[in-house]
């Protein structure tokens, strides 16, 4: 759902269109137009696939270790 205040008037749309304002919208603050572009694709990619996967970036894979063992190798 979308709902935008253009010149003092209230528009409220949903489903297609909705996600097309919400793309734009968040396409234009991305710097460099090919990282536009493979953003749009890959989103587009989600869209038609129906994807509903999370993409959330969370780095390396970090090993668990006691907090004792953590402390030993930081003062050695």
């Amino acid at each position: 759902m979308a709902d935008l205040r253009i010149f003092n008037r209230e528009i409220r749309t949903q489903g297609f269109r909705a996600w097309l304002i919400w793309m734009f919208i968040h396409l234009i603050s991305i710097i460099g137009f090919r990282n536009r572009l493979v953003v749009l694709i890959n989103w587009v990619w989600k869209y038609l696939r129906y994807d509903a996967g999370i993409g959330v970036i969370i780095g390396e894979k970090k090993e668990n270790t006691p907090v004792e063992e953590a402390v030993e190798k930081a003062t050695i």
